[in-house]
């Protein structure tokens, strides 16, 4: 007995209503602030700000905020449809990144002050030249998987990039490399004492929209990109960056 595709179109345009009313769920880290964090058990800060407006009222989308390991690890499986991210190599294996950035960083050096070898990290180009002095990391860092480890002979994990600071400023290590604007948010919120920056730039990254590639949400870059071109020209994306950086305590 065969069955028309007549018969079987009502339940076909059921089914194709039902996947385009489930919403498109992002994943974001829960302790990478600024950049994202939980809140009230919520996604807040600089990236989910910057993919609402991008999104706008054009698709319907889910926040989740979780510890960055099991994000990306979802993200993979294709249980996250996508996450907002820097697009390392690794990444890419198992996800498509935007065209056009969200918003970009530099990577910098940062010391403890008063540390007793702060004349040669002022001096420093490479993170070679410093090999022989211990760094702090944090679990999950795509940056520092893909360039510290291969080079310096001791790192200093920790769970969080909180604890990543403070580590360094309680001087379990002699430097970190890590976004400058994050820093200069924590140092701005800190009654302790201000991490250093130091004059290298090690690499200016660009934060993408990774969708899965397990993901059936493929207009959700096109969306993305057709966007976020506007809220760059008009200023958006520098005001949601600043904003943040300069938040009181508290906010």
């Amino acid at each position: 007995m065969s069955i028309s595709f007549l018969h079987l179109a009502p339940y076909l345009f059921l089914v194709s209503t039902f996947l385009q009313a489930s919403p498109i769920k992002i994943g974001f880290s829960n302790d990478y602030e600024p950049v994202s964090f939980a809140r009230h058990g919520k996604a807040v800060g600089i990236s989910p700000d910057i993919v609402r407006e991008a999104i706008g009222n054009e698709l319907t989308v889910e926040f989740v905020s979780l510890p960055w390991v099991r994000a990306q690890r979802m993200v993979e499986e294709g249980k996250l449809d996508a996450m907002f991210s820097i697009a390392t190599q690794a990444r890419e294996v198992y996800s498509i990144p935007s065209a056009l950035p969200g918003f970009t960083g530099e990577f910098r050096g940062y010391t403890y002050i008063h540390h007793p070898q702060m004349e040669r990290l002022s001096r420093v180009k490479r993170i070679e030249e410093i090999k022989d002095l211990v760094a702090c990391e944090y679990l999950g860092s795509g940056w520092g998987n893909q360039h510290l480890k291969s080079v310096l002979q001791r790192i200093e994990f920790s769970p969080t990039l909180a604890t990543k600071l403070e580590m360094t400023r309680w001087k379990r290590c002699d430097f970190i490399v890590e976004l400058d604007f994050l820093v200069d948010y924590q140092n701005n919120r800190s009654s302790l004492d201000k991490l250093v920056k130091l004059p290298a730039v090690y690499q200016t990254v660009s934060f993408r929209l990774l969708l899965s590639k397990k993901s059936a949400y493929k207009e959700l870059l096109t969306v993305f990109d057709k966007n976020i071109v506007n809220l760059e020209k008009a200023g958006r994306v520098r005001s949601i960056i600043q904003s943040w950086v300069h938040a009181r305590q508290g906010l």
